[in-house]
């Protein structure tokens, strides 16, 4: 009689386990979570409303990303049945959506600033070279134009590939970033029983 127990509880794990591969088959991206705060920091005590993201989730997020070049459809937290709250879940659902969102606006604005710099870098290097060839051509006396043209062309140089490094390589892993906020704010949530 203990044997027939113990094989139904192992049939009824296999079945769980079963149907939880099942579930997270379906889906671009599961997780599986004991409880929403899986999802949120440890050491914010605040609202789901308000609460910060759990780096570990988000670092297993940008994981997922970076092997999809189309994005990401879904994002699906499989949640004990007895663990669920469909209140916790549209407020979770809200948080997530308004912090991918906000990211991506400040790292796009980020972007952006780093250009603007980065132009006004390439432009002032450029009227140094500018300046410092015109004291060469026209030879004008005295030391002060040699130190000043010795000055403005190494200087020129320098802050026009300061500038152009910074509108097209330093900006790099910004890019990255920007693109998994994007795919994320674009993402379905689903919260699913097991």
């Amino acid at each position: 009689m203990p044997q027939a127990k113990n094989e139904a509880g192992q049939d009824k794990e296999l079945k769980v386990e079963n149907e939880r591969q099942r579930l997270l088959d379906r889906s671009k991206v599961s997780l599986i979570i004991d409880h929403y705060d899986d999802i949120f920091s440890d050491f914010d005590s605040r609202p789901y409303s308000h609460r910060s993201l759990s780096d570990d989730f988000l670092i297993e997020a940008k994981k997922v990303a970076r092997d999809t070049s189309e994005g990401i459809a879904e994002i699906r937290f499989m949640v004990p049945q007895v663990a669920r709250n469909i209140g916790n879940e549209a407020v979770i659902k809200k948080r997530l959506k308004a912090h991918f969102k906000k990211h991506a606006e400040m790292l796009s604005q980020e972007i952006g600033s780093a250009k603007k710099e980065g132009m006004i870098f390439a432009s002032g290097g450029f009227v140094m070279m500018v300046i410092a060839a015109l004291i060469s051509i026209n030879e004008f006396g005295g030391i002060f134009f040699v130190i000043l043209s010795v000055l403005l062309e190494p200087a020129g140089w320098f802050t026009v590939w300061f500038g152009l490094d910074s509108i097209f390589y330093a900006q790099r892993d910004k890019y990255v970033e920007l693109d998994f906020y994007r795919k994320l704010g674009k993402t379905e949530i689903i919260f699913e029983p097991f």
